[in-house]
């Protein structure tokens, strides 16, 4: 048989030469980058934040913030997992949750539960990042919190007159006359801003956090 004909053959696995091993290598990095422009994953990564690698330092510090959050949060739980070990199990806790992270990156982002799952992923699955540096990264620039007031009446008074149902910022209350800014509004608005503003994705005040600090402390550049 021809070094071709064998070539040929080769694409079930066996080492082939020319054009028909890098049609197969084309095909086979076809596959992977669609099923990965399905995937909650690559939404994540779309939105600008990064996963979490199998060998990160940072899945124990996730995995307490994960038992901390989900006692109250069990929206947020991966099935029953709530933290810990599991009597009788041979994998560790931390092991566990890299597993049950590698399931739902790898899920596709047109299920029908697809926004709840994409909520969990979003918060134990990726490198840890506040309010402000995620929003950073998808073109919102923070509003300047310091003296100036560039850009604050704005924010003020859509803060005041906007709809029920509106994502507000937690125990923010500003003047009740919406067609006047007074300087105690400035104030209180700019403080509540920084103090959310670092506010990390698996905080449990996080999702409202980042909507919040969307609309009254930054704007889209």
């Amino acid at each position: 048989m021809s070094v071709k004909s064998l070539a040929i053959k080769g694409t079930i696995g066996l080492i082939s030469v020319g054009g028909a091993s890098g049609l197969v290598a084309h095909q086979l990095l076809s596959k992977q980058e669609n099923k990965q422009k399905n995937s909650i994953g690559d939404k994540l990564e779309r939105e600008k934040y990064i996963l979490l690698s199998q060998d990160s330092q940072t899945w124990s510090t996730i995995l307490d913030k994960y038992k901390e959050v989900t006692a109250s949060k069990t929206n947020f739980k991966f099935d029953d997992f709530d933290g810990n070990k599991p009597s009788g199990s041979d994998k560790e806790a931390v092991d566990i949750l890299k597993d049950h992270c590698q399931k739902t990156l790898s899920k596709k982002e047109t299920d029908a539960d697809s926004n709840a799952v994409f909520e969990k992923a979003r918060k134990w699955c990726v490198v840890p990042i506040s309010v402000t540096e995620i929003l950073d990264k998808q073109g919102f620039k923070a509003l300047d919190t310091g003296a100036t007031k560039t850009g604050w009446e704005a924010k003020i008074k859509g803060y005041k007159t906007a709809a029920a149902g509106v994502q507000k910022i937690a125990n923010l209350t500003l003047s009740t006359d919406a067609n006047t800014t007074i300087e105690k509004d400035y104030t209180d608005i700019k403080e509540k801003c920084r103090t959310i503003s670092t506010v990390k994705n698996h905080d449990a005040t996080f999702e409202e956090t980042l909507k919040g600090f969307e609309l009254w402390c930054a704007n889209k550049e």
